[in-house]
């Protein structure tokens, strides 16, 4: 818009300033009619900034292609580490079981929720789809997803081993981040003698516990401290 009043011989102030209301959704006022108006500026052209509500800056939307072709870069060149970053910082909705599971469980999870109508999903259902569909992804170029480990996993990173991703403690259902921390302190800062011990030096929750039984994070750890002998 700028760039046409410049040509069609209007100031820049002059144009600058039609363009930022315009863009916004201001529309035109009764001076900047004018000044259009005694510049020749076509009415088409006048009548077009008066309807429009948003533009999206140019430079914006180049930086919007470059940083996509970045990404794209490390997609093809780093998938490991795209995986990661996205699973982390990207996907709100990350089904642990599901997706742990393997390529057959993730596929099956997806045609349960494609075959619901689609508007009557909720945001979460939309969010945990899109990550469902990422994982599919990662499972066919030949990587894997292993499950939460007591001692390998970080509190919110997802990490790399080989050719596959270990989730972080967060992933798991019911836990946030203040719990995953802790969990990962305690682990890694302190002797864990039973699991009670556990669920003592950290701030998890019984519930948080119980999880980590289902997911087999507790095998080999005794219940309780106490020793027995008969």
């Amino acid at each position: 818009i700028m760039l046409s009043l410049l040509k069609r011989g209007l100031k820049p102030i002059d144009s600058f300033t039609i363009m930022e209301h315009v863009r916004k959704g201001k529309g035109l006022t009764d001076e900047e009619l004018k000044k259009m108006r005694d510049e020749k500026v076509e009415e088409w052209f006048i009548n077009s900034c008066q309807k429009i509500k948003y533009l999206f800056p140019k430079a914006h939307a180049a930086a919007y292609v470059i940083m996509a072709f970045r990404i794209a870069w490390y997609k093809i060149h780093y998938p490991l580490e795209y995986y990661s970053c996205y699973f982390g910082i990207r996907s709100k909705e990350f089904d642990l079981k599901v997706i742990s599971s393997g390529f057959e469980a993730v596929k099956e999870e997806i045609f349960k929720i494609e075959n619901e109508t689609f508007s009557e999903l909720t945001n979460k259902d939309k969010e945990s789809l899109t990550s469902l569909e990422i994982a599919l992804e990662l499972y066919a170029r030949g990587f894997k997803v292993k499950g939460v480990d007591l001692y390998k996993s970080h509190y919110n990173k997802f990490l790399i081993e080989g050719d596959a991703l270990i989730p972080p403690f967060n992933t798991i259902s019911g836990m946030g981040d203040t719990a995953a921390e802790s969990l990962y302190n305690a682990i890694h800062n302190e002797e864990i003698l039973s699991q009670r011990d556990l669920l003592s030096k950290s701030k998890i929750t019984k519930t948080n516990l119980n999880s980590l039984k289902e997911l087999g994070c507790l095998d080999g750890i005794p219940e309780d401290n106490q020793v027995t002998f008969f």
